[in-house]
């Protein structure tokens, strides 16, 4: 089902994305940072995308990642076990953040089909995952316009 950015707003979305190398990153909006186009339109794809990912075996050690309280689910770990770097956004909009790293990074190429399907979805090219550079809104508007995709 398709969203626009005012049905996603004020909420938390998480979506999948590959840089330039073929990492794999997660975003989360924190209910303000912008949601691509390829995120709001399939929606429902990158909810099955993180059970699969996360019932993958952990691969890697984690470099950094935000520490919880006890008893919360740390998904940013979890997800950099398996290889994924982390991004957040920020409530009140602006630039995704790098906030958790793996020690050897998942390249594309490795995950299952299914996942690649979804990932695909949004690629960054100017981007690398691996380098700590934020994600703008304006690289990621960019990127929608370059694929005729206009922000609802």
């Amino acid at each position: 089902m398709t969203k626009t950015a005012a049905d996603v707003r004020g909420f938390e979305h998480d979506w999948l994305a590959c840089d330039a190398m073929g990492h794999v990153g997660m975003f989360a909006t924190a209910g303000g940072s912008y949601a691509p186009v390829g995120y709001l339109q399939a929606t429902e794809l990158y909810g099955r995308a993180f059970q699969e990912l996360l019932a993958l075996p952990a691969q890697t050690e984690v470099l950094s990642a935000p520490l919880l309280k006890p008893g919360l689910t740390n998904t940013w770990r979890d997800l950099a076990l398996r290889g994924l770097f982390g991004f957040d956004g920020a409530f009140n909009g602006g630039a995704y953040q790098r906030v958790s790293v793996p020690r050897r990074p998942v390249l594309l190429s490795e995950l299952p089909a299914s996942l690649v399907r979804v990932v695909r979805r949004i690629t960054l090219p100017q981007a690398c995952f691996a380098v700590d550079q934020p994600i703008t809104e304006e690289s990621l508007i960019v990127m929608d316009a370059a694929l005729g995709a206009v922000p609802g």
